[in-house]
């Protein structure tokens, strides 16, 4: 169970009581919809949200700690906002303001033992004929990058370098410094390729 929630606020006007009694609610709100009479194994709570730099058309998911929040956090945020962008992008822009956007709370049993995902052999997609054109955050110019549809992509495709991603509501947009792995279960991996500049 998911549930999706928008309280849009720049992180240097952060609240932790206000951001508590937010993801409080959405917990319980969550909770109501599941028969929780009819389950017997432990619930297990994730927190996400989706943070960008202001005037970014995209954001980025962020896991964030199950637990209550102070304001000395704001660091927390920030720093889980500023890893996740530099892994994406190779570089933080240090003088942007930073927006919290939409949050989700996710409810799920907690499973003993995950179904292990079965290893298969990768092939090399060729780069799609298919272009788009996109803000390119490392040198701060268009261009124009592989863009290949979700619903297109096999298990044991493996596509290197940059590359849009489309698939229904969501775009993934990757760096040249990574690769993407679809895996037997039809989840994506992506990875630094190691010695990319």
């Amino acid at each position: 169970m998911k549930l999706f929630k928008v309280i849009d606020f720049f992180l240097k006007d952060f609240n932790s009581n206000v951001l508590n009694n937010f993801l409080n609610k959405m917990e319980n709100e969550s909770k109501k919809i599941i028969d929780l009479k009819n389950i017997s194994s432990k619930l297990l709570t994730e927190r996400f949200v989706f943070m960008r730099y202001f005037g970014q058309g995209h954001e980025i998911k962020i896991n964030i700690d199950n637990r209550k929040f102070t304001n000395s956090d704001i660091k927390y945020l920030k720093n889980n906002f500023e890893n996740e962008y530099k892994k994406l992008y190779g570089r933080v822009l240090p003088n942007a303001e930073i927006e919290a956007m939409t949050w989700i709370v996710s409810i799920s049993i907690n499973q003993k033992s995950e179904k292990k995902i079965a290893d298969i052999n990768n092939h090399l997609l060729k780069s799609s004929k298919d272009k788009m054109r996109i803000l390119s955050i490392e040198n701060s110019k268009y261009i124009d990058i592989a863009h290949y549809e979700r619903k297109d992509l096999k298990p044991g495709n493996l596509i290197k370098g940059g590359c849009v991603i489309s698939e229904e509501q969501t775009t993934t947009i990757v760096s040249k410094k990574f690769q993407t792995k679809v895996l037997s279960n039809g989840y994506l991996e992506i990875t630094e390729i190691r010695g990319a500049k």
